[in-house]
């Protein structure tokens, strides 16, 4: 029993070791406690003292001081560490669990007569009383002695002793957790802010080569231009060193009166006359540089950081797909029970020009919110952004010499943003620009089929469909066959699977078109349940054909007979209509944030619905 292996002291102890200790001392919180802005706390003086270290490291002048746990910046007032705001709440706690009970007395007297110990216990009053109370207020009443009485109720106090001793470790339990999650959402921090940094300086150094290059023109430039000038004035310096020179001796021999002179420097004339037919030269012709900053509203753009909410069940999908190497870092919008789904926007028409689609099946939403429209009748894939822009399409055409066209059914998106389509025959793979990457043979099918692929293992999973058996199967990405699951094997009737997709824990969902439901299964195909009728209510369908999970694990499905599409909760608990008054919803898609794609077959149309 708890209440053998633990007493409720040591409870108390190891709670105030384990969620009211000082992340310094390693010891339960001292008067006054202090808390950082980062919600981490500290004593006062383990504070101060990491405080003090911190000035006489002299780290201030390049590093702030900062959480002694996360390292987050503390910016502290002219009151230093003191001038924190103090965490009452722990110091409360710390004092309430440092408290020893006391229990008894130092003698069992009797209230009404002192003179008397109490060694009877009236069971009708439940109290303890003397041997003279007997004869007053309790005559009559039901007496026993007071150390039986004590066995029974020690007895009572015992059974509810253990069931608190439960909840205590219930709580504890809770606790924990709580730690686990603080603990990988501050490490969670803590990789993104790295992450962060890197794409910055990532981006400082491509700016710093672009600085260099930039400069490095600038000065080849001006080089150039003060190369020309110096040589044009060299040469006009050099020309007016000899003029100056010619100058100087026609004036020395003009001063001259000897005739001797006549004789030697009659060529001084001829000197001089050569240099007045000598113009000044013009300037070289120099180029002037001139710099034109990029103009945008962000010069360089690092990415950006969305987030997205974590229950206990996406925590354990997100370590499953961590374990996986698969990153998705998406904002869910959770669901408002009671607000309406609106329309964002509608788009498409009948023809085959861009942005028009003849027979919308499949949609498939991306990461990135490219939108992926299998466009069946023009035998191509169109790509939208999710208000509806076109952006590219590619054909879809067999890998060969022939380039075959072939009608697109089905489109999932893998984690790398690569595309897969199903036809009758075949699987393929295709690169975000459509690029034919791989292809998979299938036996030929008049029914259509769907694809989806499992984002944990990359296994690729078709739905198959003769006119009388339905199966799934399941292959590598490399075309090898890893199972299949089909009517007799592990559904649990004979199914006409129409389309499939899988959820963040690995479970099949399979829309049954002939039977009306929906089939869950585990990630071995093992039947767990099914929900739905046919009919017209909310919790009933009417050929159902296309069916997404969100981040919240809600399933959508595509009720295309009833001409709407539902959200059902985990367990197929009906939540709310996303959108009516469609001809025939075909495919559905869900967005990283939580926005709801579909395809209208027969008004050759696409809706985006998203709630409020």
């Amino acid at each position: 029993m708890a209440s053998q292996d633990r007493p409720p002291t040591a409870y108390r102890g190891r709670i105030l070791e384990d969620f009211l200790s000082c992340g310094i001392c390693l010891e339960p919180y001292k008067k006054p406690t202090k808390a950082l802005p980062c919600q981490h706390s500290f004593c006062l003086g383990c504070l101060k003292g990491q405080h003090k270290q911190w000035l006489k490291d002299c780290r201030g002048i390049t590093e702030p001081f900062g959480c002694p746990i996360c390292r987050e910046p503390v910016t502290l007032t002219s009151k230093g560490v003191e001038g924190l705001p103090d965490n009452h709440l722990v110091t409360n706690l710390c004092e309430e669990f440092s408290k020893k009970t006391q229990v008894g007395g130092q003698k069992n007297r009797c209230g009404f007569h002192p003179t008397k110990d109490v060694d009877l216990f009236c069971q009708q009053c439940e109290v303890p009383v003397c041997s003279e109370c007997i004869g007053d207020a309790h005559c009559g009443h039901n007496i026993i002695g007071i150390k039986q009485a004590a066995l029974q109720i020690k007895a009572n106090i015992r059974a509810q002793l253990n069931k608190g001793e439960q909840m205590m470790e219930t709580f504890s339990a809770f606790l924990k957790k709580i730690q686990d999650v603080q603990k990988r959402v501050t490490d969670n921090k803590t990789q993104v802010q790295q992450k962060i940094n890197q794409a910055f300086e990532v981006q400082v150094q491509k700016l710093q080569k672009q600085r260099d290059g930039l400069l490095a023109t600038v000065e080849k430039n001006h080089q150039d231009n003060m190369a020309a000038l110096t040589g044009q004035r060299d040469t006009v310096l050099t020309q007016l060193a000899e003029l100056s020179r010619v100058c100087e001796d026609a004036e020395d021999l003009v001063e001259q009166e000897e005739p001797v002179w006549l004789t030697q420097d009659l060529n001084l004339a001829q000197k001089l006359a050569k240099f007045k037919s000598t113009q000044t030269p013009e300037i070289c012709e120099t180029e002037l540089c001139h710099f034109e900053p990029k103009k945008s509203e962000a010069l360089v753009e690092l990415g950006k950081v969305t987030s997205k909410s974590m229950s206990n069940k996406q925590s354990i999908v997100q370590s499953k797909q961590k374990s996986t190497g698969e990153v998705r870092s998406t904002k869910v919008r959770p669901i408002r029970v009671g607000q309406p789904w609106v329309r964002k926007v509608r788009f498409g028409g009948r023809g085959s020009g861009r942005g028009e689609f003849a027979g919308p099946q499949g949609v498939a939403v991306s990461q990135h919110n490219d939108v992926y429209i299998a466009d069946w009748w023009n035998n191509r894939i169109q790509v939208f952004t999710m208000d509806g822009v076109y952006i590219r399409e590619f054909t879809t055409t067999l890998p060969g010499e022939t380039g075959q066209k072939f009608s697109p059914h089905e489109v999932a998106v893998d984690r790398n943003d690569n595309l897969w389509v199903v036809s009758n025959d075949h699987v393929l793979q295709y690169s975000r620009e459509g690029t034919c990457l791989a292809k998979i043979d299938l036996p030929n099918v008049i029914r259509l089929r769907s694809i989806a692929v499992t984002m944990a293992t990359e296994q690729v999973i078709v739905t198959e469909y003769d006119g009388q058996n339905g199966r799934l199967q399941v292959f590598n990405q490399d075309g090898s066959e890893v199972d299949t699951y089909g009517s007799g094997h592990r559904s649990p009737e004979p199914w006409h699977p129409r389309c499939v997709t899988v959820d963040g824990e690995g479970n099949i969902l399979v829309t049954d078109y002939n039977n009306h439901c929906v089939h869950v299964l585990d990630r071995e195909g093992n039947f767990k349940f099914k929900f739905g009728s046919e009919g017209s209510s909310e919790s009933q369908f009417k050929h159902p054909r296309g069916i997404c999970v969100d981040g919240m694990g809600n399933i959508i499905v595509a009720d295309s007979g009833n001409g709407c599409v539902k959200m059902f909760d985990s367990q197929g608990r009906f939540l709310c209509h996303i959108g009516s008054g469609m001809k025939y919803p075909c495919g559905v898609a869900v967005s990283p944030g939580g926005d709801v794609v579909v395809t209208d077959y027969e008004n050759n149309t696409v809706s985006v619905w998203t709630q409020g």
